[in-house]
């Protein structure tokens, strides 16, 4: 199957895979799954919450964060939102973030 973009994969991808694990999260010791529709929820708020704040069409977005739940939350919000996803990682130098 082919899409014309990474909304329109994700998107179907919460319809046919709703309670399905999406990715696991280790909390105190345990894999917990967080399913399709979990993820969705909070891909959604976030992509919102961009366009609330003003973001627009292919506006840059900057994640500077570790490897994490998060980043990927904010990341597929950013491209969902129609944004342009600019990650930095935390060990980057100023002088590279610049």
């Amino acid at each position: 199957m082919e899409f014309e973009t990474i909304h329109e994969m994700y998107q179907h991808w919460f319809d046919t895979r709703a309670r399905l694990a999406a990715y696991h999260l280790k909390r105190e010791g345990r894999w917990i799954p967080v399913t399709w529709e979990a993820f969705e929820e909070k891909m959604t708020h976030f992509a919102l919450g961009l366009m609330a704040l003003g973001m627009e069409y292919r506006d840059p977005v900057t994640i500077l964060a570790l490897t994490r739940e998060e980043w990927d939350i904010a990341d597929k919000a950013t491209l969902s939102a129609g944004g342009v996803s600019v990650g930095c990682y935390h060990s980057n130098t100023p002088a590279q973030m610049e």
